[in-house]
């Protein structure tokens, strides 16, 4: 067998068919026969910018009332509930898809709200009562997922240090 990239700047091939990514675009990888050189066969290769890893705020630990000047917003938007707008980067910033879902294990406790405004996605989390909780961004693509615990509870937020530090 012989194969050919007919876009080596986008995936190039071996002489043994492996494929390497280049860059994202499209290729199209033609096999033939050493034998029968009009027996061919085609394969499509689409290669994208995948999302390397997601940026974002660590807290563990996040109060779940009000201030003074949350209480009116909370009332007339929350049911009376605090939220927490969570700040996020995927990178790099050349990846075909940048949106990400947040989801919860426990939303009694802690509901993500995700909204997706001129393609990009946000998160406002909505905080519900007492507990703990593990979050999870995922990345639209599927190649990121990160994880972190938060407990909902009397004190204020704090902040863990070097642990996925979001970039400004």
């Amino acid at each position: 067998m012989t194969y050919k990239s007919n876009n080596s700047s986008v995936a190039e091939v071996s002489s043994t068919g492996f494929v390497t990514p280049k860059r994202a675009g499209v290729a199209v990888i033609t096999v033939a026969s050493k034998s029968s050189p009009n027996v061919t066969a085609e394969y499509k290769v689409t290669v994208r910018n995948l999302a390397g890893y997601i940026a974002f705020q660590n807290y563990d630990k996040l109060r779940l009332e009000p201030d003074e000047h949350e209480k009116e917003y909370a009332d007339e938007y929350c049911n009376g509930y605090r939220t927490y707008n969570l700040r996020f980067e995927v990178y790099p910033e050349t990846a075909d898809n940048r949106n990400y879902t947040v989801t919860s294990s426990d939303e009694s406790v802690i509901q993500p709200e995700m909204n997706y405004d001129y393609g990009t996605s946000d998160c406002v989390l909505i905080l519900k009562k007492k507990g703990k909780v593990t979050l999870t961004i995922k990345s639209d693509d599927g190649y990121v997922t990160e994880k972190w615990t938060i407990t909902v509870g009397d004190k204020d937020l704090f902040y863990v240090e070097g642990v996925s530090d979001p970039q400004p």
